[in-house]
């Protein structure tokens, strides 16, 4: 069976559980060696070791949405991704303690997955593992590498205990006032180890429900670098199995849209809503109007006609620059903008504040990004 991932993009919303303690960790897109054009596997790879992450409460897991956001606005892609100076500017800007990079190669339908962790405490890469398997075993290769993975940080970990409540991937809400949320959910699901029917060519095992009788009868693997033969009757976890399912948190139900498929792996999920389109300010239109209730609310417009524009003299040709046939937007010099202003420091009567809290010097004074 050829293993398929389908990526509904444009949101992720991974919920980790989390405690004081937990080590904040993301995952960059795994890249190809050997200049294979599979982007979408590489993208997959991770989504699935971030979703392993986020099952243990030692890891805080940066999802990514948020992670994609620095990535744009670094221009990281391609061998950029494994690059380990590259990924601790990834940490910094991200807020994590580790980052895990990696690269995959397939030959004659197996897998080769090589992860490296880089610690921001230490500057370097601190464990390095490979898992190799048939493509089509990839969840449970990732599960084991992430196993590994966190057993070489001394985190002790069950192998193979399934999610009695399923796993969720991601969620989308419906703007519709309803407060109901699409989201990708696997039932929980198990593998009962069936008795040998003498044939070669059929698989002696069946795709069951968590039931309390199951679960009593559950076989965890006690290496899972060494996976035994389960006894006839008792069952291993099963790999999960996506679909789209409308959540409603009124009455706390939910109801399947596009149902599961096997091989067939939804990890992201969003919706499109008809909104009213907001009014177009044409080129030239600069001149707003005064607006009186602003003041009353303490606040301002800030109208930046061109971020190529400083006091009314122009470092570029602006024309050309906005033109998409003479400047691509790969091309531009500036393409993302931050609005920062300084963190507004209370009176000593309020806070009692250390003088180094806002920076070293007054020339490193703290500062608030306020959007982009």
């Amino acid at each position: 069976m050829s293993m398929r991932i389908a990526l509904i993009i444009l949101l992720t919303f991974i919920v980790a559980r989390a405690n004081a303690e937990a080590t904040a960790i993301t995952v960059l897109p795994f890249t190809a060696v050997d200049g294979e054009r599979r982007v979408w596997l590489g993208k997959g790879i991770a989504d699935i070791l971030m979703r392993n992450l986020a099952e243990f409460d030692h890891y805080r897991v940066v999802d990514h949405g948020r992670l994609q956001i620095y990535m744009d606005e670094m221009e990281l892609k391609g061998s950029a991704l494994t690059d380990t100076d590259q990924a601790l500017r990834v940490a910094r800007v991200a807020k994590v303690s580790q980052i895990l990079i990696g690269s995959f190669r397939i030959e004659g339908g197996h897998l080769n997955v090589e992860l490296a962790t880089v610690s921001l405490a230490s500057q370097t890469i601190t464990q390095t593992l490979e898992a190799t398997g048939p493509l089509n075993e990839l969840h449970a290769m990732l599960g084991d590498l992430t196993l590994r993975l966190a057993r070489g940080q001394g985190i002790q970990a069950a192998a193979g205990v399934p999610s009695q409540g399923g796993r969720y991937s991601s969620v989308y809400p419906i703007l519709d006032g309803t407060s109901r949320l699409l989201v990708s959910f696997s039932q929980c699901r198990l593998l009962e180890q069936l008795a040998d029917d003498g044939d070669p060519n059929t698989v002696d095992t069946q795709i069951v429900a968590c039931t309390d009788e199951r679960l009593a009868n559950l076989f965890v693997q006690p290496d899972p670098a060494n996976p035994v033969t389960p006894s006839i009757g008792s069952s291993v976890v099963a790999p999960p199995l996506y679909g789209i399912w409308m959540y409603d948190p009124r009455d706390d139900t939910q109801r399947p849209v596009v149902a599961g498929e096997e091989g067939f792996m939804f990890t992201e999920v969003v919706a499109a809503d008809p909104k009213t389109a907001p009014p177009v300010v044409l080129d030239g239109s600069s001149n707003f109007a005064a607006d009186p209730t602003l003041i009353d609310a303490a606040e301002a417009v800030l109208n930046i006609r061109s971020v190529y524009d400083f006091d009314g003299g122009a470092i570029v040709d602006i024309p050309a620059m906005a033109d998409p046939l003479q400047t691509t937007a790969a091309n531009r010099p500036a393409r993302f903008l931050r609005i920062e202003k300084a963190v507004s420091i209370p009176d000593d009567d309020l806070v009692d504040l250390d003088n180094t809290d806002f920076g070293i010097s007054t020339q490193q004074g703290m500062k608030e990004i306020v959007s982009y």
